[in-house]
């Protein structure tokens, strides 16, 4: 049997040894193992972030692919490490609302929490994703069954997210991040608008008011221009043509917005 693909998301960076230590742990139990790297920038410890990212990353790959997360700020601790099976893909990671919009958007879900990690040998209390985590996920992806080394659980922790309220021509939201050129997401979601180009579009935000222009792509409007869209998350973002709205607007996560609209 082909053993599965395996994804790595992580906080780590790549400046310091920690993904090679991790990557090294994994192929010197199973050379052939086939490791994807999705991420190794999300922000320290944003467990929000990462459950977003994985959320719109992970049902983009072949079924059947194995997903460790390390975002663990409660490394050492108490915490359980869930094995998960959201849909058609698996998951290994510490049970701290990573798993919240995956587990959200599933039809079918089990989940199993990690009983036996002395099977794995010593580990250091600051680097589960090397000595437990990893080598977890690779039993996994060889033997395709963990039954030995976990039990069935029916609850996690999931976590609290920000939801858009929205009324007739407005709605109540909040910024929840930024990509890399700048753009600033919303929770304001393309299902929660009432037509897919609302009219006259107008954000107040901390004291300012902007009224971007409403675009499908960002070619549609002058360089330097601020505008509103749907982008491929299908979450409302506001953007920059050719520049960052985030440095020019100077707006960051959690800042909360208001948007109207025509209808």
């Amino acid at each position: 049997m082909t053993p599965p693909l395996v994804s790595l998301t992580t906080d780590f960076g790549t400046r310091d040894s920690y993904v090679a230590q991790m990557k090294g742990a994994m192929l010197k139990l199973q050379p052939s193992l086939k490791i994807v790297d999705l991420s190794h920038e999300i922000p320290p410890q944003n467990i929000e972030h990462a459950a977003r990212f994985m959320a719109e990353a992970a049902p983009r790959f072949p079924d059947g692919t194995l997903h460790v997360v390390v975002v663990d700020p409660g490394v050492g601790t108490d915490r359980d490490i869930l094995f998960a099976e959201l849909d058609h893909q698996k998951f290994v990671c510490p049970d701290n609302g990573l798993l919240t919009l995956c587990h959200k958007l599933a039809t079918r879900s089990i989940i199993r929490k990690l009983t036996s990690a002395e099977v794995f040998g010593d580990s250091s209390s600051t680097f589960h994703g090397r000595d437990i985590m990893g080598p977890a996920a690779v039993r996994w992806a060889e033997k395709n069954c963990i039954d030995d080394i976990s039990i069935p659980v029916t609850t996690m922790h999931l976590l609290s997210l920000p939801v858009a309220e929205v009324g007739h021509q407005s709605c109540q939201g909040q910024i929840i991040g930024k990509d890399a050129f700048g753009n600033l997401m919303t929770n304001l979601t393309v299902e929660q608008l009432p037509t897919n180009r609302p009219e006259s579009f107008q954000i107040e935000m901390e004291g300012k008011a902007l009224t971007p222009t409403w675009v499908t792509t960002y070619a549609e409007a002058e360089p330097g221009s601020i505008v509103a869209l749907v982008g491929s998350s299908g979450r409302v973002e506001i953007a920059m043509v050719n520049g960052n709205a985030a440095k020019r607007l100077e707006l960051q996560s959690g800042t909360g917005i208001t948007m109207s609209w025509q209808v």
